[in-house]
């Protein structure tokens, strides 16, 4: 039997990798892998106002890949979506059911977003 009453415990910092693409041209695509957390919230959110500041004339954000999303970041998320709005850029999501609605929901926000399942859906979203 071993004893693990001297043992530590070694957590490792939230990360979070941002692709920059293109869904088709004049369409910019950021795919966010990870956790967006507050820690890693400029991660994301730097490349993303960079892109919306272009002025294309849609944008996809796919967050399909994110296993974490804290509610600290909501808010962000939803300026920049007003942001796109008032800017006349359509901004089109790519989420799992699991991780970005049900944190959406709980915010009393979940209606702002134009959210799709998949690449396609949203692709055929900014047609």
């Amino acid at each position: 039997m071993h004893d693990y009453s001297d043992a530590r415990v070694f957590e490792t910092p939230p990360t979070l990798t941002v692709e920059l693409g293109q869904a088709r041209p004049a369409v910019p695509l950021l795919r966010a892998v990870g956790e967006l957390v507050p820690s890693t919230a400029s991660t994301l959110f730097g490349p993303l106002g960079r892109e919306l500041g272009k002025r294309p004339w849609a944008l996809v954000l796919d967050l399909s890949a994110l296993s974490t999303m804290h509610a600290e970041v909501v808010p962000v998320l939803v300026d920049v979506a007003r942001w796109a709005g008032e800017a006349d850029i359509g901004l089109c999501i790519v989420v799992t059911d699991a991780v970005v609605p049900p944190v959406l929901q709980d915010a009393g926000v979940l209606q702002l977003f134009e959210l799709h399942r998949d690449l396609d859906g949203a692709l055929d979203a900014v047609s």
